[in-house]
């Protein structure tokens, strides 16, 4: 990240209501998420999984 780049972003006095209520998946619907992403990754010749903060590129 290039230095400054803090200083240019625009002031927002009003960002909403923060600290909003996370939801996640019961555990059987993850592991079902997870193993369907496992299967579509065997047939691909490359993934990328993008996050808030990282980005992975498998091939």
């Amino acid at each position: 990240m290039s230095l400054g780049y803090a200083e240019k972003l625009s002031y927002i006095e009003d960002v909403g209501k923060v600290g909003m209520t996370e939801h996640f998946d019961p555990p059987h619907v993850l592991e079902e998420k997870v193993d369907i992403s496992f299967l579509l990754c065997n047939f691909v010749s490359g993934v990328l999984f993008w996050t808030s903060d990282l980005v992975f590129c498998l091939s």
